[in-house]
This record gives C-alpha cells, sequence and structure tokens, in this order.
C-alpha cells in the first residue's frame, strides 16, 4: 500500500505526553507521518516533559494547561485537585477549537493525560481516532477511548485481555530511529570507561529516581568491589547533590543522558524501571536486565510490563520495596560471576523485541485513512 497516496497533505493529530513513555512513541510516529508527507500537528501538556522537549525541535504543537489528577493528600496537591475543572474546561475550548481549524483526518493517541481532551473531542466530532498502547496494563485513557477507536495497537498479547474493541493489533512498542546498537568497547571509550570492567549501567527513567538514588548512594561501593563499573542517570533534580556525596573514576554519574544508544552498549548489565519504551529498547539491544518498577504508576502498569518480561526469562524483576534486603547486591554478585547467565539473558531479551513496530502502525493509520 502507498503511503505517500494515502498520507500526503492529509492533517493528523498525535496527542500524547506527561512523560517519555507517552511521548517518545508519539515523537516517533509522527517522524514517520511527516516522511510520508502528512501534516503532523502535535497536542500535549504544558506540565508534561513535551513542554521542554518540543521548543528544542521544529514541530507543530499545542500545550494544554492540564495536569492529571494529583494523588497525594498534602496541601499542594488538592490546591492543584482544585484547579482541576478550570484548567479542563479552558483546555477543551482550546482544543476543540484548534482541532475545527486544522480539520484532522484521523487523531492519534499515545496515551498520558493529555491526550484525553483531543481524543473526547475527536469522538464528538466525528474524527477517526487510533490508540496506541504502550503498556502491559493500559492506561485509563485507552480503556476509556478503546471501544471508539478504529484500531487499537498495543504492545503484547497480554494487553487484549484489558481493553474492549473490535480491532486490535499487536504492534508492539516504536522506538526511536536514532537509537542504533554499536560495539560495547566503542560505545565504552565514548563514554570515558574503561573497556575491561563488568559494566552496570543504572537509571530510573527520564527524571531518575529517587529510591534508585538513594539506593545507589548508599550501596555504590559494594558494585565496585565485585570489580564493575557504573554509569548511573540520577535525573536533573538530584545531580547536584548526588555528586557531592559520590566521587570516584569508576562511578560516571550523569544528570541526563541524551544518547541512551551509547549508554546500553557500554552496558554489560542494565538495572532500571519498567516502562514500555525502556523495555522495547532493551529488547531491541539484547540487554540483560534487571527490573524495578515503579509502583506508583498508574494501574501498576511498571509491574505487568516486568511480569511479562519475566514469565518469558528475559528480566530479573525486584520490587522497590526489597531495594534494602540485599537482593539486588545478592544477584548482581550472581550475573558478574556467570557470564553464561548474562549470555541467556541477553538471547531471552533479544527474542521478545517486536521488530518494525513503527512500520506495523504506519500500516494501521494508512488503512483508516484509505
Amino acid at each position: 500500500m502507498d503511503s505517500k497516496k494515502h498520507l500526503n497533505n492529509k492533517g493528523i493529530i498525535i496527542a500524547g505526553g506527561g512523560t517519555g513513555g507517552h511521548l517518545f512513541p508519539a515523537l516517533t510516529i509522527g517522524a514517520k507521518l511527516s516522511e510520508v508527507g502528512a501534516d503532523v500537528f502535535y497536542m500535549g501538556s504544558k506540565f508534561g516533559i513535551e513542554a521542554s522537549l518540543f521548543k528544542n525541535k521544529n514541530l507543530s504543537y499545542l500545550l494544554l494547561n492540564i495536569r492529571g489528577i494529583q494523588r497525594g493528600l498534602d496541601l499542594k496537591s488538592i490546591g492543584k485537585n482544585f484547579l482541576f475543572p478550570y484548567r479542563f474546561i479552558y483546555s477543551m475550548l482550546k482544543a476543540f477549537m484548534k482541532i475545527k481549524r486544522f480539520k484532522p483526518s484521523i487523531v492519534i493517541g499515545t496515551g498520558g493525560y493529555s491526550s484525553a481532551i483531543p481524543l473526547f473531542c475527536a469522538k464528538f466530532l466525528k474524527i477517526p481516532i487510533i490508540l496506541h498502547e504502550q503498556n502491559s496494563y493500559p492506561g485509563i485513557t485507552t480503556r476509556f477511548f478503546a471501544k471508539n477507536a478504529k484500531v487499537v495497537c498495543v504492545a503484547n498479547e497480554k494487553t487484549k485481555n484489558y481493553i474492549e474493541s473490535r480491532n486490535i493489533k499487536i504492534t508492539g512498542n516504536p522506538i526511536r530511529s536514532s537509537i542504533r546498537k554499536i560495539n560495547q568497547s566503542e560505545a565504552q571509550n565514548k563514554m570515558n570507561l574503561g573497556t575491561d570492567k563488568f559494566t552496570i549501567f543504572f537509571f530510573g527513567g527520564s527524571q531518575g529516581s529517587k529510591p534508585i538514588n538513594d539506593f545507589l548512594v548508599r550501596n555504590y561501593k559494594f558494585f565496585l568491589k565485585l570489580g564493575c563499573q557504573l554509569i548511573w542517570q540520577c535525573g536533573q533534580n538530584s545531580y547536584e547533590k548526588i555528586i557531592k556525596q559520590v566521587n570516584h573514576p569508576d562511578v560516571h554519574i550523569k544528570s541526563f543522558i541524551n544518547q541512551m544508544d551509547i549508554a546500553y552498549s557500554a552496558a554489560s548489565l542494565v538495572v532500571c524501571r519498567s516502562g514500555a519504551i525502556s523495555i522495547a529498547e532493551l529488547t531491541a539491544f539484547g540487554k540483560a536486565m534487571i527490573l524495578i518498577p515503579f509502583p506508583q504508576a498508574a494501574g501498576n502498569h511498571q509491574e505487568y510490563n516486568a511480569r511479562v518480561l519475566e514469565e518469558k526469562k528475559a528480566a530479573i524483576v525486584i520490587l522497590q520495596k526489597e531495594l534494602n534486603k540485599g537482593i539486588l547486591q545478592k544477584t548482581v554478585k550472581e550475573l558478574v560471576n556467570s557470564k553464561n547467565k548474562i549470555i541467556e539473558y541477553e538471547i531471552q531479551a533479544k527474542k521478545n523485541e517486536i521488530k518494525n513496530s513503527t512500520e506495523k502502525i504506519l500500516k494501521q493509520i494508512i488503512e483508516v485513512a484509505a
């Protein structure tokens, strides 16, 4: 099917963001649509990661003054929730007017609180909806709009159990075209690492993770005694504090890593959260991984993501509440001392890669647009 024939000059709105897990698929899908001539417009939130990333890209976009419901009971959270109805109405009006003017052929939702309003407007205006759900357990936006969508693209078979839709396609999660695996020694040289040490890459998502950071501050010396070197993405908010607490030539602390493919390639083992896009990238790279699900993730979806790989012996899962029990140290020590175990986890991870996800999603978009 000729994608340029069906999508050239067609207006398509992609709504999603809040976190990198929802935003990066939106950007990857949008880049592919732009390649084939579609006129792509993005919608996100002023409070999401997209607010800073969109500024550095040549994109057409609208940032809505909306944020998710705060789950805390402190005064700050209560105040934000008090403003929610006003922000919701204002954002609904802005999105509705923009969609009416832009006249898109399709509205694509990639999840997150910022996608709900554009999808609601599309439903009201009878504009075809396509959803992409990254997580094994779908978010509330996907579950709510699935029955109205022309097609729901999902990451794996298990997601089907939680969605009410007549047209569900397993496409996997699109990863950025810039992500490319390179030789480990070459990657280690690029990051100024030694090429003769077992390398562990710790990260807790794009904004870092306080529990993982706190664990490493207390325990990084344990891993050094095993002969390891560490790459540690701690997040911008924690960086200044941590570099005052930890100073060792074999601990490479980064506030944020733009070229994750180099860090993945350099690592012998990755210890991280179990966001859907991180998992998609790690399986594409065939990396041995220890996953620590974020327990406050909506619907506990990160644990669902992690357990899918654990069941297939493609990852080890350690819960955040177990970080103080010595389980992570024991597990890493076993892996450092067994190259065969590392290789087996690498093989199983690679087996769980879903290839050509972006092209599979594009195919579904073309079929709706045709």
